[in-house]
């Protein structure tokens, strides 16, 4: 054998020797290690939001208390071919703005439109038709399709990117989007679409 080869030979040796020595064996407990928020990540503490409550539609919803909520376009006109809506949820005063996309750090809108589905209208056409990547989820208990919608074009300006979800109950599709600051303000997005709830 060569002298090349000895080396070699010892290595490979070592190294199967210490995996049968070392191996865990099928009765060993492996420690599973503990998930760790992210750092500067907390939980969203919802014990003081307020309730925005809608009688005709029989459902309500909690948001942050320092949000603002209208019931009307921030353009100011209203949706009427629309049963309700939008009503709108945001982290900044509309009252106070000269453009409906302000260029705020952190902002965020959600807007809550109400329409009557149509006969041809389904989640799954929406799902293939109107999102980019949609993921199924549940809101009060019904089946809904959340995601990125494609892209529309804003008011003169590039397209939005709108954050949705979409669900029916009683012959009505709920339409819950959200512009804005997509990374920081989506956990609050979401809280908000899961406190929906018919009463």
């Amino acid at each position: 054998m060569s002298k090349k080869l000895i080396p070699a030979i010892i290595v490979i040796a070592v190294l199967v020797l210490g995996f049968l020595l070392f191996k865990p064996s099928a009765n060993d407990e492996v420690a599973t290690p503990t998930p760790t928020p992210a750092p500067g990540a907390s939980p969203i503490d919802t014990t003081n939001w307020k309730t925005y409550r809608n009688e005709q539609y029989g459902f309500e919803v909690k948001y942050p208390s320092y949000w603002y909520l209208t019931a009307r376009n921030p353009v100011g006109e209203p949706y009427s071919n629309l049963p309700a809506g939008p009503i709108t949820f945001t982290n900044y005063d509309l009252s106070t703005l000269k453009t409906p996309f302000p260029q705020i750090p952190s902002w965020v809108k959600i807007d809550i439109y109400i329409a009557i589905k149509s006969q041809n209208w389904s989640l799954e056409s929406s799902a293939k038709e109107d999102f980019l990547s949609p993921q199924r989820i549940k809101v009060s208990e019904l089946d809904a399709i959340q995601g990125i919608r494609k892209p529309s074009e804003g008011e003169g300006g590039p397209p939005l990117q709108v954050f949705s979800t979409v669900f029916v109950k009683d012959n009505l599709v709920f339409s819950i989007g959200m512009i804005g600051d997509m990374g920081e303000q989506k956990d609050f997005y979401n809280r908000i679409v899961q406190s929906l709830k018919f009463i």
